[in-house]
């Protein structure tokens, strides 16, 4: 509560920009799945563009309990919100990635 008070953000982490993927359960294909690949494919598309992104499911968590944010995000009632992430420019820029061991692959 101190930190929210002294303006830390825990939650976005000062993200100027939070994605809430939200899908209709009566007309998806695949529920399961369609809202997840949607949610991976802008996660890519932000990352290629050199942009951090940090998925956040208390923000999916707090949309399907609040129907005030839903009406500020204009999600109707009957739609399904599974995934949220954050997206803005990173803080720490990585010149390289970890060492890893190569993958053991075997080609049939």
């Amino acid at each position: 509560m101190k930190s929210s008070q002294e303006g830390v953000d825990r939650l976005f982490y000062r993200a100027p920009a939070v994605v809430a993927c939200h899908f209709n359960p009566m007309s998806a294909t695949t529920p399961e799945v369609d809202p997840g690949l949607a949610a991976m494919q802008m996660v890519l598309m932000a990352e290629a563009l050199g942009l951090g992104t940090c998925f956040s499911s208390f923000f999916a968590f707090a949309v399907e309990e609040s129907v005030e944010l839903r009406e500020a995000l204009h999600i109707p009632g009957d739609h399904k919100v599974p995934f949220s992430f954050v997206v803005g420019y990173p803080d720490v820029k990585y010149i390289r990635f970890t060492a890893r061991k190569p993958a053991q692959v075997e080609w049939l």
